[in-house]
């Protein structure tokens, strides 16, 4: 593994920076260290190794930055005012010099990732929320994101409203942040175990601006045993970066190029972003910038459509995508589902009632709503029983599975003829064109999954 001890000046701090690389490729992922941690803790507690394979596989590469929280948020010894002017500080060093500094060290001036545990948390996502030109994925874990549990009370200081995402974020109605956050990758973890109970408060009432923002992230919820410590903050990162970069996505896409089918991508990452093997597999891809927007994506299309004649399939990775594919296929006439056929697919209790009407075996199962419901469920269906916690679709949600069914019958294969493809861990929107080259009915041979669910 490439590893870097660096370090720079701050004319911002007064004082000589230090931060180390871990990686030679990829992504930058500027760490925050937690209380009182340093630019070694990262590798000191173990969390480089657990990040390894991504890391040795040039997918991201790793800064570790020094921390003034000393200086700032844990100093008790000064009033709140100047506790927070430290941050500010801070905050200049963080955007008007280690990030150009990382910038030269590689090369990348593309949106970053941040990251962080603990208090570490708390600055990757207000950094994040603060400056989303930046950083276009955060994943902060275990964090405390309201002021008050540093300084208490601030009676509207602006330096600390500033600075307390709890806060701001419900009077965050410009556009141009609303509309950059709803593009980026935002994950944001907590365990319900030990030492994790002073972060749930403010836990929850982001999620709850979230929602009403409409922003899509992933709030995840780890168990009652999962504590606020290393050991499961090593469990987490390696986790959470596999979702937003599971590697096997990929395959799909490439088989198909592999067996003669042209296919063009639509996507809102750069194209150099995208891994080799995936771009060699593009015959075109066109970027836009925001999936979201369905006129850019129908714009998209219709030029790819115009430039490349008929596409045959609409695809893309996963189901918050399910209604714009299916838009898109109604557009332009292109076989698959379509918007009226979504419920059918898009709801595990709605394809249940169709199994169960064509005489084919389903596992029992209930939509909860209620306590009383859960206790009904439990006397109906009986025990042991898995559950499956809602929370809006997004594009963090990346469980995806597929299966492949004829006459009935689950086979050990999928073919090309009922394939939906999955593409990469970036949102990115597959077209392929059928080609003579192909048999439909010859078996992909890459693993295959359940049923998108």
């Amino acid at each position: 593994m490439h590893i870097e001890h660096l370090s720079h000046w701050s004319g911002n701090l007064n004082r000589e920076m230090y931060l180390n690389r871990y990686g030679h490729a990829g992504i930058p992922v500027v760490v925050f260290a937690s209380s009182g941690g340093s630019h070694n803790e990262y590798y000191d507690f173990g969390m480089i190794d657990a990040c390894a394979s991504f890391i040795e596989e040039g997918r991201v590469q790793f800064f570790t930055l020094s921390s003034v929280d000393s200086e700032s948020w844990l100093a008790t010894w000064k009033n709140a005012h100047d506790q927070a002017e430290m941050h500010r500080a801070y905050e200049r060093y963080v955007i008007e010099e280690a990030i150009p500094f990382i910038k030269h060290k590689t090369g990348w001036f593309d949106g970053m990732m941040t990251t962080g545990c603990s208090m570490g948390a708390y600055h990757a996502l207000n950094f994040f929320l603060q400056h989303p030109d930046v950083f276009t994925k955060v994943i902060a874990l275990s964090g405390v994101y309201d002021a008050r549990f540093f300084v208490g009370d601030y009676y509207n200081d602006d330096a600390i409203y500033q600075n307390s995402p709890v806060d701001y974020i419900w009077n965050q109605n410009d556009g141009w942040f609303i509309d950059r956050y709803r593009q980026a990758e935002i994950v944001l973890c907590t365990g319900l175990g030990a030492w994790e109970q002073d972060g749930l408060p403010s836990f929850y009432k982001l999620k709850e601006a979230f929602d009403q923002k409409q922003i899509p992230a992933w709030f995840a919820e780890w168990g009652h045993d999962v504590a606020h410590d290393w050991e499961w903050w090593r469990k987490q990162m390696p986790y959470f970066l596999g979702n937003l970069y599971p590697q096997n996505f990929q395959q799909f896409t490439i088989e198909l190029a592999n067996k003669g089918i042209t296919i063009l991508g639509i996507g809102q990452e750069p194209y150099e972003q995208l891994d080799e093997p995936l771009r060699n597999s593009l015959t075109e891809y066109f970027r836009v910038d925001n999936l979201e927007n369905i006129d850019e994506v129908k714009r998209a299309v219709a030029f790819l459509f115009y430039k490349h004649g008929p596409i045959d399939r609409i695809e893309s990775h996963n189901e918050y995508w399910l209604e714009l594919d299916a838009a898109l296929r109604e557009q332009f006439n292109v076989f698959g589902a379509k918007p009226e056929d979504l419920k059918k697919t898009k709801f595990k209790s709605e394809m249940k009632k169709l199994f169960k009407k064509a005489g084919v075996p389903v596992v029992p199962g209930a939509v909860i709503k209620t306590e009383a419901d859960v206790d009904q469920a439990v006397n109906e269906i009986g025990l042991p029983m898995e559950w499956e916690q809602p929370r809006p679709l997004s594009l963090k949600q990346k469980t995806i599975s597929i299966t492949s069914s004829k006459n009935g019958t689950i086979q050990p294969f999928i073919s090309l003829k009922n394939l939906s493809l999955l593409a990469k861990f970036v949102p990115l929107m597959v077209l392929w064109i059928r080609t003579e080259k192909l048999s439909f009915q010859q078996p992909l041979t890459t693993p295959i999954h359940r049923l998108i669910s």
